[in-house]
């Protein structure tokens, strides 16, 4: 028997990760989960999906250089 996939996480890339989430949050009803404490990373969760949001340099940390990660290209991962 085979399992239906589905998603779990969404990482979107963004300035500043705490006013994406505190605008997110509140126009989706979600509940924050945890801040990095830096601030460099924020997770929030409802719907059944965990909605994060990484500023520009933890992508360029876990990627490299890469010019897709680029300010305004709309960056993100779903897994």
């Amino acid at each position: 028997m085979s399992k239906t996939p589905h998603f779990s996480h969404l990482i979107f890339y963004v300035f500043n990760p705490i006013n994406s989430a505190k605008l997110w949050e509140s126009l989706l009803g979600l509940k924050r989960r945890m801040t990095h404490e830096f601030a460099a990373y924020t997770e929030s969760e409802g719907m059944g999906v965990i909605l994060a949001f990484a500023n520009h340099g933890l992508a360029e940390g876990n990627y490299g250089e890469d010019p897709t990660l680029r300010t305004g290209s709309g960056n993100g991962e779903i897994f």
